[in-house]
């Protein structure tokens, strides 16, 4: 029995991203695509591979034929990469604090704003701390 080949590709999109996915579907006017990352290149020269909606838990996205420059099929070094990287990433994030409840969110950012305004009012506590150079005081200076 032949193993089925993984569609794992790179996608040029037209907005100049670059992203790199499992193609679950092809469609005729787009991709089905599963746990996209957006391809960086880093500081040393090599790439970085980032969520491409970090702040969601979706995992399938549509990306229509209109909105792809070009695309690929990735090399099998990196298929085998991005299967790592998508596997690990991808599990559920556990939350290591509470949340907090309203009350408590307003109780916290009535204190932030009472520390701005005492901020505020020490700036303009540094008057008696002016040094008058000599000359006429009655005179406007332009500069």
């Amino acid at each position: 029995m032949e193993e089925e080949k993984i569609n794992i590709r790179q996608f040029k999109l037209m907005n100049g991203e670059e992203i790199i996915a499992l193609v679950t579907q092809k469609e005729p006017d787009s991709y089905i695509v599963e746990r996209p990352f957006v391809i960086r290149s880093n500081i040393v020269g090599g790439f970085a591979f980032l969520p491409w909606f970090p702040f969601s838990g979706q995992k399938i996205f549509k990306i229509s034929n209109s909105h792809i420059l070009h695309h690929v099929e990735i090399d099998e070094d990196l298929k085998m990469e991005y299967i790592r990287l998508a596997a690990h990433h991808m599990k559920p994030k556990l939350v290591s604090h509470p949340h907090k409840q309203p009350e408590e969110l307003l109780e916290d950012f009535e204190e932030f704003m009472s520390q701005v305004e005492d901020e505020e009012q020490s700036e303009f506590e540094f008057e008696d701390n002016v040094i008058q150079f000599p000359g006429p005081k009655d005179k406007d200076t332009l500069h």
